[in-house]
């Protein structure tokens, strides 16, 4: 991961510890795993996540590179850090299994108080990966969308499902909460976009 400056096109920095386990190969699994790297921004962009599918998420200052938080102690695989819009939660998407050769992944999302860097709560349900997830403006809900060709809502303060939208013929890779919550956009490998109303859970 490189972090450049708009403004004059400048590499201010490589995330280097990030950088590190990537390129030594470290994985969770037991083996060589050079999957990309994902990051995220806090809302007012003083700290950056970074993970991969090779190593544990870290938070560093944007500025100084210095590492604030390493989440440790869950054995998953975690990736796609994402910041709530209000800067409390950030949530990485996961897969969960026994790591046993004939054992079934099973997708997980989890969210993690940015303060404490403790994990807030493990959000499990889903059958299949968790390709991305979204935190609503609100920062009130948390989305998520599975290779299980479903989409769940999740209440970020108490870790409840509020909601679950099925019926995709193959898996959801993404998709967006309206400003006001009132609907839920997701879109699938088959090709299509559904529009869903947040409250009834109907099409």
């Amino acid at each position: 991961i490189r972090l450049w400056e708009t403004a004059t096109g400048k590499l201010l920095r490589v995330v280097t510890e990030t950088d590190k386990i990537f390129m030594e190969g470290k994985s969770m699994l037991g083996k060589e795993d050079f999957s990309s790297i994902t990051a995220a921004f806090s809302g007012d962009a003083r700290y950056i996540a970074a993970s991969s599918l090779s190593n544990i998420p870290v938070v560093q200052e944007t500025g100084s590179g210095k590492t604030v938080t390493t989440l440790e102690g869950i054995s998953i695989l975690m990736y796609h850090p994402r910041y709530s819009p209000d800067g409390n939660f950030f949530a990485t998407a996961g897969l969960k299994n026994n790591l046993r050769a004939d054992s079934k992944l099973s997708g997980v999302a989890n969210v993690w108080d940015t303060r404490s860097g403790k994990l807030a709560f493990s959000l499990a349900g889903h059958t299949g990966a968790v390709n991305e997830l979204r935190f609503s403006k609100d920062s009130k809900w948390l989305v998520t969308f599975s290779q299980d060709s479903t989409a769940r809502i999740w209440d970020v303060l108490t870790g409840k499902a509020i909601a679950a939208f099925g019926g995709h013929e193959k898996g959801v890779y993404n998709g967006f909460l309206t400003k006001d919550n009132k609907f839920l956009v997701t879109q699938t490998f088959s090709g299509l976009a559904r529009i869903w109303d947040t409250e009834s859970g109907n099409l």
